[in-house]
């Protein structure tokens, strides 16, 4: 009697294996936007750290009459906080691929027990809401980048107007395009 759900029975093989299928598709896709965050959010904190080297020195005072420019100390403002989000974007996207590597390993046991164990995980994932977190992380890198954009035109404003406003068109440009592409589909 029941022998249709025993441990070893075919149902429990073929669960497995269809969702073994619909879980390799979201896991690869996983995958792949994590792994470009990883390499945007590597090379533009290696970028953005330069510039934070660069203004952060205007910031040193001795203890006499020195104040640091305001422009100076939001500046540093700005691209800390860039700094931090892109680096917190990366180590989110480490994180999740962590998740992602328990997510899919194949446990041991019998079918049946697979299943529990694969259902036990999907719920976690689920209930951690793991797509939303991974669909926001490239806001986070998206927030950095355009915070990063601010810094560099106020910075650029202090140095020469006739390139600021070459880079003001530039980067309204390149934000109208932005804009465009992922509110037009």
């Amino acid at each position: 009697m029941y022998e249709e759900l025993a441990p070893n029975a075919r149902v429990w093989k073929v669960y497995n294996d269809e969702l073994d299928k619909l879980d390799s598709d979201r896991v690869e896709d996983w995958r792949d936007g994590l792994d470009a965050l990883l390499v945007l959010g590597a090379l533009f904190s290696a970028v953005l750290t330069t510039f934070v080297v660069e203004t952060s020195g205007r910031l040193d005072f001795d203890w006499g009459e020195f104040h640091a420019q305001p422009l100076d100390v939001a500046l540093n403002v700005i691209w800390f906080i860039s700094l931090v989000l892109s680096l917190g974007t990366a180590l989110s996207a480490v994180v999740a691929k962590q998740w992602i590597h328990q997510y899919i390993a194949v446990p041991t046991g019998t079918p049946q027990e697979r299943a529990r164990i694969r259902h036990f995980r999907f719920m976690g994932l689920e209930k951690w809401h793991m797509s939303l977190i991974i669909g926001l992380l490239p806001m986070f890198i998206h927030l950095s980048m355009a915070l990063f954009f601010v810094g560099l035109l106020l910075f650029l404003h202090e140095l020469s107007l006739a390139i600021a406003i070459i880079m003001d068109v530039l980067t309204f440009t390149i934000l109208s395009l932005y804009l465009a592409s992922n509110l037009l589909p």
